[in-house]
């Protein structure tokens, strides 16, 4: 037999089904290092001295938090970013 122990210093929990779900709330408000909550559908904007591998985390996170798509280029010794569809 399986004997479950159930701590004695821990006060008793009911198991409860049908109890929807909540939406998720962000403990904090998101500081923006770029300008992507901004931009529109073809804007862009460039940042000078950085390559794609730096820029790259910046436009996951911005795709993931805002449900929107981002492209970049490097151009010289920068990078664009555009919004796109």
């Amino acid at each position: 037999m399986n004997d479950i122990h159930i701590d004695s210093d821990i006060p008793l929990v009911e198991i409860e089904s049908g109890i929807p779900l909540t939406p998720k709330v962000s403990a904090r408000k998101r500081n923006w290092t770029y300008p992507f909550p901004k931009m529109k559908m073809g804007d862009s904007f460039f940042v000078n001295n950085i390559t794609t591998k730096v820029m790259s985390p910046h436009i996951s996170r911005a795709k993931e938090a805002l449900k929107r798509n981002f492209t970049q280029r490097t151009i010289g010794k920068g990078v664009r970013v555009w919004r796109i569809p």
